[in-house]
């Protein structure tokens, strides 16, 4: 026999069962979303698009840099092949353009949302410095003379990979398909962020890299034809994996190092670690 509570649990019961469920938000994702664009946007200040115009085929050739200072020096760091070829005069940067940046998955789909296009500029520098076997370059310059259109990463010299690499690695490029010529004389470039894991130097790659000098990142966009030309000298950031959980998340960048180059048989980027390019500022 039921009692009175007991029925009405009963009827509450049966009124809930033609009632749509609804699913849970899902939280984890969208935070993961939300620190991901946190990290893109971090990443953006960081980084500047290289390029010159006066090549031999006519098209610009483009290349990739990023912010570093050290040692209260301001220098734009990149694959040396980048700009082996041209002079300090011949060369033109393509800075983060203003306001928020909209995302925009290049190698995904035709009809994505375009990232901005965003021209490019001179801005005088100081003196270039090479270092031909790591395949390394920084171009000197002032501060000033980006008006804050970067930011200069603070590299120390104890800088190192943080252990356990557990993060998805982010870069952000200047692909050579993603040039527009507007006319005479004026190009514009859309950058793109890249995500891609680490990839654990085993016994797989002694032949092909020296794990002391080099990483190495998935480079996902080949799965869909892609190819890296313009990627080359970006740098590689991840998020801190010893920071711990807190109710006001913040992105704490760590540098990994240079993309200098690409294996195309594996689909993985080959990146010059930190403590390579810490090695190379300190001689200069």
């Amino acid at each position: 026999m039921r009692g009175p509570e007991s029925s009405q649990m009963v009827r509450f019961s049966k009124s809930m069962r033609n009632r749509p469920i609804k699913k849970p938000a899902p939280v984890k994702k969208e935070v993961e979303i939300a620190a991901g664009r946190l990290i893109h946007e971090s990443v953006y200040w960081h980084t500047c698009g290289i390029t010159s115009r006066r090549t031999k085929s006519g098209y610009p050739e483009t290349g990739t840099g990023a912010a570093i200072e050290w040692q209260g020096r301001c220098f734009i760091v990149t694959a040396n092949h980048v700009i082996s070829e041209f002079p300090d005069s011949d060369l033109e940067f393509v800075f983060r353009p203003l306001g928020t940046i909209a995302e925009s998955d290049w190698w995904q789909s035709k009809t994505t949302r375009p990232a901005p296009l965003t021209p490019a500029v001179t801005i005088p520098l100081v003196r270039r410095y090479t270092n031909d076997k790591i395949d390394l370059a920084a171009l000197e310059l002032q501060e000033a003379d980006v008006d804050g259109r970067l930011r200069f990463y603070k590299l120390r010299a104890d800088s190192k990979i943080i252990r356990p690499m557990i993060n998805t690695l982010c870069a952000i490029g200047v692909p050579f398909d993603g040039s527009e010529q507007l006319g005479p004389g004026a190009v514009a470039f859309r950058p793109y962020a890249l995500w891609g894991n680490y990839v654990p130097g085993g016994s797989k790659w002694k032949q092909q890299i020296d794990t002391r000098t080099h990483l190495l990142m998935e480079f996902p966009p080949a799965k869909n034809g892609r190819e890296p030309h313009g990627f080359s000298g970006a740098g590689v950031w991840y998020h801190d994996p010893t920071i711990t959980a807190s109710r006001i998340w913040t992105p704490r960048l760590i540098f990994a190092g240079i993309i200098t180059h690409y294996l195309r048989k594996s689909q993985v980027l080959q990146i010059c670690r930190v403590e390579r390019v810490v090695n190379f500022l300190r001689d200069l």
